[in-house]
């Protein structure tokens, strides 16, 4: 049903939109990214095994898998199999800033 409804109106919506002068901002990288050597890597790892804790195991799993931050904090027991050696991300957490009554602001 859908389906044929955005092939019916398409073309009259894509005429609509090309009323309109759209100006894309060109892509700019100003980010200055430090990626870690592989000796800084192979130290790190070695810090972390060395020193193994909760916080260190969510470092080294976002070392090796690209795994993002709000992936990370989202993952639970039901997600993890160990028989397959995999981790399934199903959703991702966010940190949401609120500015309280006092004028100070908290992370929730």
């Amino acid at each position: 049903m859908y389906t044929k409804s955005i092939l019916v109106y398409s073309p009259s919506y894509l005429n609509f939109i090309s009323l309109f002068i759209l100006i894309i901002p060109k892509e700019i990288n100003n980010r200055n990214t430090k990626i870690f050597s592989r000796d800084e890597q192979r130290r790190l790892t070695d810090y972390l095994i060395g020193n193994i804790d909760i916080k260190n195991s969510g470092i080294l799993l976002s070392l090796y898998t690209g795994i993002r931050i709000g992936e990370l904090c989202a993952i639970q027991w039901k997600n993890i199999d160990v028989k397959t050696k995999s981790i399934s991300i199903e959703k991702t957490l966010q940190r949401i800033y609120l500015k309280s009554d006092t004028g100070k602001g908290k992370l929730k």
